[in-house]
């Protein structure tokens, strides 16, 4: 990310990380508010980069695999399948 002159974000999200902690960063599930805070928007120049475990994927874009289904929160707001990758 720091050798891309800006091109790559990276966004990390803790969904269960205690108040007290020392951590600063985003915390919670990445829902619709989450990825239209930090990701572009939907276009043929931005793709999305997605790992997480299975549940994560079926929130955001369906599960992963060749001929899987292109669903979730991503589909929802106009995200394209062949500008989200799953890995």
């Amino acid at each position: 990310a720091n050798a891309s002159g800006g091109r790559l974000v990276i966004t990390h999200v803790l969904s269960d990380e205690p108040k007290e902690s020392a951590w600063d960063g985003e915390r919670g599930f990445i829902g619709a508010d989450l990825v239209a805070a930090h990701m572009p928007e939907p276009s043929d120049e931005s793709l999305i980069f997605v790992c997480g475990p299975p549940p994560m994927y079926e929130a955001l874009c369906g599960p992963r695999g060749p001929d899987a289904p292109f669903t979730g929160v991503l589909a929802e707001m106009g995200y394209t399948k062949e500008k989200v990758i799953k890995f």
